[in-house]
């Protein structure tokens, strides 16, 4: 039985803004500390250094609470990491790396969701524009060494906003307001747009963004709905520009001054033909909706995603005309073992979509709970370079509007694959890194799979298929 695969690795936490006196540095041992600061966790680190402090508003000199304390890294593209302050102001970040870093404060209201702030500087690429970014965004804050020995204590004041302020709003149809709508805020690079900074608009239709050097920007808006997201690729196909545009080459330029807002930085999303297109999710049958299930639409360089409804329906707004595709349910993702995640037992769909200036509306996707096939993974070697990742995948036919599931080896080498696609599938099993293991059987019941297909139909259970790999002989 294979037995040593390593565990998967967790998913990157890219933000800790929801554990208040919790640093991220740390792992276990909690410890408190003197009323000026909140609970320092300890890690599990050779470092020894923790920075204590209170954050206080530099024109008040009150406590400044559930700000975000960061320690930042000039040479890094992203902090080191952080902790919000607890009612007194107070926090302490441990197990320090060794270094030099800038101590900054943000207050609580940049790090609300709906807020248009990325929490620290993007990188473009622009050597230049990027250290002048870092300059204005750590101004103010002081630059503490670490040393891995001695602890630090601080008070830190946030200080008066600096950089220029793009500020504006985004309408609709009859300058309706659009809420929730992307704003992205962009730099002309040599060679390309580079994103600098982005959020959503408030309730308003309204987005302030803050804290930009000097110089001339682009400024996009998509328009989404409720709980609808985007993942934009270059230049989205559904984008309005300020200057009523979705070619980017005829963008009007907004100039930012030291220290001054540009205001007034007004986008119509009615200046360009959008559609809506929506739909519900339920069971074949009886008609039961589907709730919490993810739906994409992909097509020109935007994605649109939202979760259905507790009715099962869900919305897209403001799409524009072209060709798309709709994937219902996380197509082509497969779990990771021990991923608290629940999967939708169903079959995830796809079908193609033609977008023109109407919209489209009452789109019926009915999700069957599919099959399921389990069995186990043999290694026919006791070579000592085993698979970090062994993935296992059933596969419908080619164009038949089913998604493939899959999932990932587990520790015993056993596998279940849930969401299997109805009619005749095909197994494909994948050894991670690539070129080290290759497939040598998949059987079942005395069937040679990588020759023949599984049948299954809705409710169909595959059990004990037993597939053996074996290594590829390297050149001598």
């Amino acid at each position: 039985m294979y037995s040593s695969l390593s565990k998967a690795k967790l998913p990157f936490l890219a933000m800790l803004v929801i554990l208040p006196a919790i640093s991220t540095f740390a792992q276990s041992n909690t410890s408190n500390t003197s009323d000026t600061s909140a609970s320092v966790i300890q890690p599990v680190v050779r470092s020894k250094t923790v920075i204590r402090g209170r954050a206080i508003y530099d024109d008040t000199g009150l406590p400044a609470v559930e700000a975000m304390v960061r320690l930042i890294d000039p040479k890094s593209p992203r902090p080191m990491g952080g902790m919000l302050t607890n009612e007194r102001g107070g926090f302490g970040l441990g197990g320090i790396p060794p270094g030099e870093y800038y101590l900054i404060v943000q207050p609580k209201d940049e790090f609300l969701p709906w807020r248009p702030s990325y929490g620290f500087p993007l990188r473009t690429g622009d050597e230049a524009f990027d250290a002048a970014r870092m300059e204005e965004f750590t101004r103010g804050f002081p630059k503490v060494t670490v040393d891995g020995i001695n602890s630090i204590q601080i008070e830190l004041r946030v200080p008066r906003r600096h950089g220029g302020v793009i500020s504006g709003r985004i309408t609709g149809a009859s300058s309706v307001p659009v809420a929730e709508a992307s704003v992205t805020v962009l730099r002309q690079l040599s060679t390309k747009l580079a994103i600098v900074e982005g959020g959503r608009t408030d309730a308003e239709g309204n987005f302030r963004i803050a804290r930009l050097p000097a110089g001339d920007y682009l400024v996009r808006a998509v328009g989404l709905g409720e709980n609808e997201h985007i993942n934009s690729k270059d230049e989205p196909s559904d984008a309005v520009y300020f200057g009523s545009t979705n070619d980017v080459k005829e963008a009007v330029a907004v100039t930012v001054l030291p220290d001054q807002e540009t205001g007034s930085i007004n986008i119509s999303l009615a200046a360009h033909q959008f559609a809506t297109v929506s739909g519900v999710l339920k069971t074949p049958g009886d008609g039961k909706p589907l709730t919490d299930v993810m739906v994409r639409l992909s097509g020109g360089k935007t994605d649109h995603m939202i979760t259905s409804a507790s009715d099962g329906r869900w919305s897209f707004s403001h799409v524009a005309p072209g060709e798309y595709t709709l994937f219902v349910g996380t197509v082509n993702n497969v779990p990771f073992p021990g991923d608290p995640t629940t999967y939708e037992p169903f079959v995830h769909r796809y079908q193609k979509l033609k977008v023109e200036e109407s919209d489209l509306k009452d789109i019926v996707v009915e999700l069957s709970k599919g099959g399921r096939i389990s069995g186990n993974v043999t290694l026919e070697s006791n070579a000592m370079e085993k698979p970090r990742t062994i993935l296992v995948r059933a596969t419908g036919v080619e164009g038949d509007g089913q998604g493939s599931a899959g999932a990932q080896v587990i520790a015993n080498g056993s596998f279940s694959i849930v969401g299997v696609p109805l009619g005749e599938i095909t197994l494909r099993v994948d050894a991670f890194p690539m070129k080290t293991y290759i497939t040598k059987a998949i059987m079942w019941n005395g069937i040679d799979l990588m020759k023949e297909k599984i049948r299954i139909d809705d409710g169909t259970e595959i059990r004990n298929i037993q597939v053996v790999l074996a290594p590829i002989a390297k050149p001598q």
